[in-house]
């Protein structure tokens, strides 16, 4: 093959060839490909990032709120700054492209195309690879379908061709994705052998001496690591087990999991017709069954104080769900918390959760650890807005590495995905189990919360797939108006039979997720000496007689927003059925009582060992209860309520606080105000109401109207003195009105 036509360089025949014909070397084609792709790539995201800024910008100030005005004005400055963070993110997804893209230029390029022509068709390429993305993502997570990213995301919902779906959504993209990735990382492979070659000896004994040193290092540490268990998810099954069964007795652990708005009635263990919890009733089988278990607050960083130190919220203090920090960092300096008295006695602690856990984060309850999500704050809730107007959010949804480049996805509610935070669970587990210390552990999912938005074939599970109302995906909360109270809209029976079907698809989820983390206790040899809570920290309405949706807002229309699940199972106790009122402030007791640890003082509730044992039939408990703060308006037939004020009216942002969302002082006398006052025995049920023409007390028969349809108010019934009384005796004495005698008993006549 002659010089001139060499394709590696440029004889003096050619334009720029030698005086006599010697080839004249220049720089092969793939350095005149890659400046100018990762150029052209670069700023392909640079324009994308502003266009989403600016995006946001304009959606924020369309938002009728002072919380949107406060972005916009003097919280300007913090809120640019979590824009600026999704910078790396923007500049590993430029380098990806320019990676993923080269081999198509550099072969341009050998072919005569210019640096300008290479960049011109980068941006289109590159807005391919961001629609195929967007399109897949937004029609397996419809939920994100709002915001500044709306129109893209009814494009990816409405417009996207049946077949193009089926591609996107099917398994044979993630083949041809692995397909392909392989194939450019062999041509990457020949590329470095190719230059391989091209070494000196000396150079290629030095790389090989290298590679050969990072093999054995690579090889030294997962051998080690999988002996020692170190390396999570390659622990070897056995090992962890094998080692619980020849341990020295040590205390019991515990490990609690719930999931926020959990109603108990949808369980299939307690009656539920569907199939929603097949998982937790064949668990539930083994365990103690409290099928009338209440929280006396429905709301979620009250019910988990009352939880954890065994107290009634007017004796722990927060009584609404917004605390100032002096109020919520006192709770630990008063009330008996049961994570920090477990770690006192020798126990490690943790608290993982997801958005839903964010009051773990509020003060130190006594967990050593805390991986859960800060929703209260208002920073998570720029970082949110953030994150879904930017194009970003498809690539690092559900990986780690999104979570790594930019921490604050853990603390938004839909970045951490249930199952995400069941991984987390698991490998704290497998973490314990190898262990010399007793373990405390909390795992908390936001699963069955509203708006009831699950996916893949929970979505679909016991939904009517002809259903095209507005409630597909889950129910339509837009946040502006949210924020000014308007939480009602206009809703068909179809409409309702949907939102029940949707959330029982979450309920079902929820039941998968701990069926894994139970399957994981038993794996690793640690369910024989563990105790084990099923529960949630409240209800939820879904549209019963006299409600509409939400939880803590009122005592009418049955008692679902208040009763929670409450599967126990202890070593050495057999499964029973228990159908006697009991309390969730009872949990601590309970728990101090099977952990072999003295009691603190100061509690409301009892040990319900007794139950546990089989050795009493009825304690004599009653429910006691308060509404919380008013998030959803309450309608309440015949009389007019309490005027709700909006939501950013009676909330502040408090810098000193993390910028949380504290009540202000002046909106304080207002909550209270409001409060609902209930009672309830094992038949009756009397609420106090307060109401814009004064109080307004209601009695129900439970037993024969659940869903407290019928007042027996006002008709000369001796219970309702009885009751009347109890009620204003236990907010007197602060919560220890129950003496445990009863008050069914010769109290029914006029």
């Amino acid at each position: 093959m002659s010089d001139s036509t060499r394709a590696g360089g440029k004889t003096s025949a050619e334009p720029g060839g030698g005086a006599a014909g010697v080839p004249v070397p220049v720089a092969p084609a793939h350095p005149r490909a890659f400046r100018p792709l990762l150029l052209a790539s670069l700023a392909f995201h640079a324009a994308i990032f502003l266009a989403c800024l600016a995006g946001l910008c304009r959606f924020t100030a369309r938002l009728d709120n002072d919380f949107a005005r406060a972005a916009l004005g003097e919280h300007a400055v913090f809120a640019l700054r979590t824009n600026l963070a999704l910078l790396p993110m923007y500049a590993l997804l430029a380098l990806a492209g320019t990676v993923v893209l080269y081999p198509a230029a550099r072969a341009a390029a050998a072919r005569g195309l210019r640096p300008a022509g290479i960049a011109a068709l980068a941006f289109p390429a590159l807005a391919l690879l961001h629609l195929l993305a967007a399109v897949r993502f937004y029609r397996m997570h419809p939920e994100f379908a709002d915001g500044p990213v709306q129109p893209l995301t009814l494009a990816a919902q409405e417009l996207a061709p049946r077949w193009l779906a089926e591609l996107l959504l099917g398994e044979r993209i993630v083949a041809a994705a692995w397909l392909g990735g392989a194939l450019l990382d062999l041509w990457y492979a020949a590329l470095g052998a190719r230059a391989f070659g091209r070494l000196t000896a000396r150079a290629r004994r030095q790389v090989g001496a290298g590679v050969g040193l990072a093999g054995v290092a690579i090889v030294g540490f997962v051998a080690v690591g999988f002996a020692g268990g170190a390396v999570p998810g390659l622990s070897p099954i056995g090992a962890a087990s094998a080692a619980a069964a020849t341990a020295p007795a040590r205390p019991l652990n515990l490990l609690i999991l719930g999931s926020d708005s959990l109603r108990a009635d949808h369980l299939g263990i307690n009656g539920y017709p569907r199939p929603t919890t097949p998982r937790l009733d064949a668990w539930g089988a083994r365990a103690v069954n409290f099928q009338q278990a209440y929280v006396p607050a429905a709301s979620t960083l009250e019910s988990w104080l009352s939880f954890l130190t065994g107290q009634y919220p007017h004796t722990h203090g927060i009584r609404q769900m917004f605390p100032a920090r002096a109020e919520i960092e006192a709770v630990p300096r008063r009330s008996p918390l049961l994570p920090a008295l477990l770690r006192r006695a020798g126990y490690r602690t943790a608290a993982i959760g997801d958005w839903c856990s964010s009051m773990f984060h509020l003060a130190d309850f006594g967990f050593d650890e805390v991986e859960a999500g800060d929703w209260q704050a208002f920073s998570s809730s720029v970082a949110d807005a953030t994150a879904r107007a930017h194009i970003v959010l498809p690539w690092y949804f559900h990986n780690e590495l999104g979570h790594k480049l930019y921490p604050t996805l853990r603390t938004i509610a839909k970045f951490t995905t249930p199952e995400i935070v069941v991984g987390r669970i698991e490998r704290r587990l497998e973490e314990y189990a190898r262990a010399d210390r007793p373990f405390c552990l909390v795992g908390f999912l936001s699963c069955t919360h509203l708006p009831y938005h699950c996916y893949g074939d929970y979505n679909r599970l016991f939904c009517d797939p002809a259903y095209d109302g507005p409630l597909r995906y889950g129910l339509n909360f837009e946040v502006d108006k949210f924020i000014r109270g308007q939480t009602d809209f206009p809703i068909t029976p179809r409409d309702v039979q949907q939102v029940v079907d949707l959330y029982d698809g979450c309920v079902r989820q929820f039941d998968d997720c701990a069926g894994r983390v139970l399957d994981t206790l038993d794996r690793l040899g640690l369910a024989d000496r563990t105790v084990v809570l099923v529960t949630s920290d409240h209800g939820d309405d879904l549209y019963e007689p006299g409600v509409t949706i939400g939880h803590g807002v009122t005592f009418l229309g049955g008692d679902q927003g208040n009763r929670i699940p409450f599967l126990l199972r202890a070593p050495g106790f057999a499964p029973r059925n228990v159908e006697r009122i009991v309390r969730s402030i009872d949990l601590a007791p309970t728990l101090y009582d099977l952990l072999g640890l003295p009691p603190p003082a100061g509690m409301d509730g009892v040990s319900l060992r007794p139950y546990l044992a089989g050795t009493a039939d009825d304690l004599g408990l009653e429910f006691f209860g308060e509404t919380t703060y008013l998030l959803f308006q309450r309608s309440i037939p015949g009389v007019e309520p309490v005027a709700v004020p909006r939501l950013d009216r009676t909330l502040r942002i408090d810098p000193d606080f993390s910028y949380n969302l504290v009540l202000r002082d002046e909106a304080r006398a207002w909550v209270m105000a409001t409060k609902q006052r209930c009672i309830r025995t094992e038949r009756w049920k009397l609420v106090r109401i307060p109401c814009a023409q004064g109080e307004v007390v209601k009695l129900f028969d439970v037993t024969a109207d659940p869903h407290c349809e019928r007042d027996l108010a006002g008709q000369g019934l001796a219970i309702e003195r009885e009751l009347f009384a109890r009620l204003e005796r236990w907010e007197a004495d602060g919560g220890r009105a129950d003496g445990g005698e009863g008050v069914e008993g010769g109290l029914e006549g006029k």
